[in-house]
């Protein structure tokens, strides 16, 4: 699946790999987040930024669900993952 350039989407992609790069929150930490999680999660969503970007094809997937399968159960972070996996959905050509 390809997506039309959305700068709104570029910037809260962006604002998740500064999120992940950063030390996590007693929050982020309570609802299952672990260094090992956010670091695998950081590489995706690089990866998805380039994607993005390059107008490249990127599997489309609920992030949230996938990141309730890592044992991630709520918080700031999981709310803007899903934030992206709407605008993701919104940007489809």
């Amino acid at each position: 699946m390809t997506f039309a350039t959305d700068a709104q989407l570029l910037e809260q992609i962006a604002v998740m790999v500064q999120l992940l790069r950063e030390p996590l929150s007693d929050e982020s930490a309570r609802h299952g987040w672990t260094r090992a999680i956010a670091e695998k999660w950081l590489h995706i969503f690089e990866r998805l930024h380039a994607d993005v970007s390059n107008l490249a094809v990127t599997a489309q997937a609920s992030l949230s669900r996938v990141l309730d399968h890592d044992g991630v159960t709520g918080g700031h972070l999981l709310e803007k993952a899903a934030s992206i996996s709407t605008a993701l959905r919104r940007c489809q050509k």
